[in-house]
């Protein structure tokens, strides 16, 4: 019994050193997938502000074309 259990804790421990490596790859891997997600709504919000600023002057250009507009209309 003794045996099997010596057997069996080197074979654990085998199992840790061959796994250790591999669960650390999968680690980096998951890391890095997460920072190109982060980095992805990053870059989507940022094209979302973008475009909201340009609606926005777009707007304003607008309101003051219009107002600009009437007040020679109007003089």
């Amino acid at each position: 019994i003794e045996d099997l259990e010596v057997h069996l804790k080197l074979g654990a421990m085998e199992t840790n050193d061959r796994l250790a490596p591999l669960v650390e790859q999968l680690r980096g891997r998951w890391l890095d997938a997460r920072a190109e997600v982060d980095g992805a709504a990053s870059t989507a919000s940022d094209v979302v502000d973008s475009l909201r600023q340009g609606l926005e002057q777009a707007m304003k250009d607008i309101r003051e074309a219009v107002l600009t507009a009437k007040d020679k209309a109007t003089s």
